[in-house]
């Protein structure tokens, strides 16, 4: 084997040299900034990529925020929205209650202006009827004819006494 032979390791180290430097430029010259860009490539795309996501991340915490303001302020008005139909439902309620307040004690009044009526008219017939009664009573018990006025006036009085 030829490559074993000691008298021919000095040209072989030589060409090994020569190849080695040839391989260390063509790598240097051409292999190696074409993978040097690649890398500064892809790292320029990963500080963009980062820079982007902290960006969306800013924004998506202020659209949170803004949310939260605008749930918050919905929040709000909704409890105002609610309290004003509250309040108007109270008022609206508290008017219909008076009205019919204000209908029942009419329609109480009525009642007691016909209950009275109708009391004295049962009265003034009680009255008439027992004026009769006690004029036939002592009619029949006397045997004379007495005097209305008297009788009505005995009854009369009677009949306040009692009431």
């Amino acid at each position: 084997m030829p490559q074993l032979d000691p008298a021919s390791f000095a040209p072989q180290l030589v060409w090994l040299f020569i190849s080695f430097v040839a391989l260390y430029f063509l790598l240097g010259r051409f292999a190696l900034p074409k993978i040097g860009g690649v890398i500064k490539a892809r790292q320029d795309r990963l500080d963009d990529d980062l820079s982007q996501a902290e960006t969306y991340r800013k924004e998506a915490e202020q659209a949170i925020a803004d949310y939260e303001t605008a749930l918050a302020e919905a929040r709000v008005k909704a409890g105002e929205i609610i309290q004003e139909v509250r309040d108007a439902t109270a008022a609206e309620l508290a008017k219909q209650e008076a009205e019919l307040e204000g209908k029942l004690s009419a329609q109480a009044a009525e009642a007691e202006a016909r209950i009275q009526a109708s009391r004295e008219a049962a009265l003034t017939g009680i009255q008439e009827t027992a004026e009769a009664v006690v004029a036939e009573i002592v009619q029949m018990t006397i045997g004379q004819d007495v005097n209305e006025d008297a009788v009505k006036k005995a009854v009369s009085e009677e009949m306040n006494n009692r009431r």
